[in-house]
């Protein structure tokens, strides 16, 4: 579970980050870029998704929820039957950790700022 959130900073099993991230069921990539920085395009998350079958993604869309999905991307995840979640990213902290429990298949992307 994600214990902290403050703006440009997040704690995770103990450990303390200050770069964006993906979070896996059983790791963490800090450092998660796109190409547009306040996009999610389906290039930006596609590996991540296609490591292994999703149920939902959280997308923690920025402190003051700047950041905005593609609909090229919202369509893969359409036809790829994955759910996902688009919120500020401290109601998507709020939303992965209820879901972690859940039994779905849940990973998240986190942007700390903006």
């Amino acid at each position: 579970m994600i214990e902290e959130y403050g703006f440009g900073m997040i704690s995770f099993e103990g450990y303390s980050y200050a770069d964006d991230l993906i979070v896996f069921p059983d790791q963490m990539i800090e450092g998660w870029r796109r190409e547009e920085g306040h996009r999610v395009s389906l290039a930006d998350i596609r590996k991540a998704l296609e490591s292994q079958p999703y149920d939902v993604l959280v997308i923690g869309t920025g402190k003051f929820g700047l950041m905005h999905i593609t609909s090229d991307f919202k369509a893969y995840l359409a036809q790829n039957n994955i759910s996902y979640f688009a919120e500020p990213t401290d109601k998507a902290i709020e939303r992965y950790n209820a879901l972690t429990g859940s039994g779905k298949r849940v990973i998240a992307a986190f942007h700390l700022t903006c």
